[in-house]
This record gives C-alpha cells, structure tokens and sequence, in this order.
C-alpha cells in the first residue's frame, strides 16, 4: 500500500505476487527515486520457498501493478537497490543474495526488465555466531545471518556507480 500524504492515510493494498505453495520469505522494497528514465519504478524481491531461489517483480506505474516474476538463484537474503548506469541515473537495479558462501549481485540496466549474469561479489563467507538448530545464531540460539544490504551511489562524485554491500 502507498501514501501520498506522507503517511496520513493510505490507499488500498496491491499484491506484487502471489503463488500457491511455499512461503515468500523476507520481502525487500526499493523505489528509483532519481530523475532517471525509471524515475518512481518500484522492485520488490524475496526468497521463494517450495520452489528454487529468490524472485523479483517490478511496477512501472508507480505500485499500481507489479509485473510476472523473474527467478533467479540464490538460498536467502534478497535485496534490492538502485544505482547509476554511467550517466543515467537510477539507471541499474541491482539484486544481491547469498548462495552458499558467496553474495552474488544481478544487475538490470533496463528498468529491472531483464538482468545480466550474476557476479560474485563476495566468497568465502560463513555466517556469524555458533550454529544452533541447524542455524547461525548468537546469545543462547537467537537467529542471525549475513544476508546482503546493499546500496548504489547516484551522486555525481568521484564514487558514482560504486555499489556497497554488508553482511
């Protein structure tokens, strides 16, 4: 849902997927918010269980509608950021997740139309803490994870396009 009034009242709730099986797992929302061709585009991803990897869906009429699905691979941590494309601004959308123990990162330069391949940007990683019920966790078996949070720089600095990544 959306609010145009900086969160006085908001408008009626929109599905950006659905499915019939599983559990979308820990959806991620981005908005361009640039002056760039996909000005006010907005992407959600997620991990898609009962079936393989993580999924992506845009709306180009600002939240209105969101498009088919596309699928990628990848075991958790979906998420989504815009960036520059050289001159363009908001001109690469970029998906980020864990894949054992790498982070890799799908980048779109078409307004999350389609992505070229997956990049490593990360290797070698194992999740912080101890291992507790089969998961990473800390202080007495309290969850943890070392999903990607990423973010993109648009400025027209010596920086511009950089992409950033934690874990």
């Amino acid at each position: 849902t959306k609010s145009t009034n900086k969160g006085v009242d908001f408008m009626t709730a929109v599905s950006a997927y659905s499915f019939t099986g599983g559990l979308g797992d820990k959806p991620w929302i981005c908005a361009d918010q640039t002056a760039g061709p996909y000005s006010n585009y907005v992407y959600v991803a997620w991990r898609q269980f009962g079936s393989t990897g993580m999924r992506f869906v845009r709306s180009t009429d600002q939240g209105a509608s969101f498009s088919s699905p596309i699928s990628f691979t990848g075991d958790q941590g979906a998420y989504v950021c815009v960036g520059a494309n050289g001159n363009i601004s908001g001109g690469s959308v970029y998906l980020g997740c864990t894949s054992g123990s790498t982070i890799r990162v799908y980048r779109s330069t078409n307004g999350g139309a389609s992505f070229g391949g997956q990049v490593t940007a990360v290797s070698g990683i194992t999740g912080p803490g101890t291992v507790c019920s089969g998961r990473n966790t800390v202080k007495n078996c309290i969850r943890t994870d070392y999903f990607p949070r990423m973010s993109a720089d648009n400025s027209f600095t010596s920086t511009r396009g950089n992409v950033y990544i934690v874990y």
